[in-house]
């Protein structure tokens, strides 16, 4: 009856089995299930959805990087509404009170999650802005699905082990783009996002047999001090003003944030994946990480794509 359950899980979502692989075995099932769901790819093809560039080169997600930081007046000349986000959200915070939330487990605090924005909100129309959206399709190579949105509280006032705030990958997809926007000013006592670039973090899971399973996915900043010996590691810290925004494929770079600080950190933070992450369904319409796919914009079909639905 076990085996049975289990292979039954095993075929509504084979992706599950290879999530916490190494790299190769990641690597070889994201290949293959593109290859399976040919239609979505072709339908989702960032060449097809995109055939000219509306973005300038250098705003680009550089592959060897793995992430880019936008700063906020640059997001106002792209027309991103980025200051109706920041009103609405500063609106939100002031019927907030911190302190009914439970205490986090890994140094976050979520104030809000997907099913708490409505569909017509500022920061939906953000997350979806043909300018971002173009940026990510252009590393991906796809369309992206929205699979999160949250407005997260750090508080930074202790050091949890075993947590995000040690080095680490994300295991959703192969590769994917998670946003940080700064809703507070972020500095290096405000428990900033670290990141170690894909090239660099790629030569980490080498050297080190990089595993993704949970109990040993955290990285200890002795190794990577260890490591500085030998390969070249330049750690990043991403400090930033409210309005500027962080893109980051978090599978690929090394990063941690919410350490131990002086001050709280803000962040709307929000997730693109492709269809063929390990954490959809191999019918990856019917998967339940989708939050927004049933809202459906028949005038926007781009927009439709990324909440998850099929055009």
């Amino acid at each position: 009856m076990y085996f049975f359950k289990k292979f039954k899980i095993f075929l509504k979502r084979p992706g599950q089995y290879f999530r916490y692989k190494k790299k190769f075995l990641r690597k070889l099932y994201f290949q293959f299930s593109k290859l399976m769901h040919y239609k979505t790819f072709a339908s989702r093809v960032y060449t097809k959805n995109f055939p000219k560039f509306i973005v300038d080169y250098s705003e680009l997600i550089e592959k060897n990087e793995g992430f880019k930081f936008i700063n906020a007046t640059k997001l106002n000349e792209k027309k991103t509404n980025i200051d109706q986000v920041l009103k609405k959200i500063n609106n939100d915070l002031e019927k907030i009170d911190i302190k009914k939330f439970d205490k986090p487990n890994d140094g976050i605090i979520n104030l809000k999650s997907s099913k708490d924005f409505d569909i017509e909100s500022p920061e939906i129309k953000f997350v979806t802005n043909k300018y971002l959206i173009e940026i990510v399709s252009r590393y991906l190579k796809c369309i992206p699905i929205l699979t999160s949105l949250s407005l997260w509280f750090s508080p930074n006032n202790k050091f949890i082990d075993n947590s995000s705030q040690e080095y680490h990958l994300d295991h959703e997809d192969y590769k994917q783009v998670k946003g940080f926007l700064y809703l507070n000013e972020v500095d290096t006592e405000t428990g900033p996002l670290n990141i170690i670039n894909a090239l660099q973090s790629n030569n980490i899971q080498k050297l080190i047999n990089y595993k993704m399973t949970e109990s040993e996915k955290r990285v200890n900043d002795k190794t990577i001090q260890d490591l500085k010996k030998n390969i070249e590691i330049n750690e990043n810290i991403m400090i930033g003003k409210p309005g500027d925004l962080l893109l980051c494929d978090t599978s690929s770079c090394f990063h941690f944030g919410s350490r131990l600080g002086s001050k709280p950190r803000l962040i709307l933070a929000f997730q693109y994946t492709t269809p063929f992450s390990f954490s959809m369904d191999w019918n990856w319409i019917n998967s339940k990480i989708i939050p927004y796919k049933n809202n459906e914009f028949k005038s926007n079909p781009l927009v439709s794509k990324v909440l998850g639905n099929k055009i």
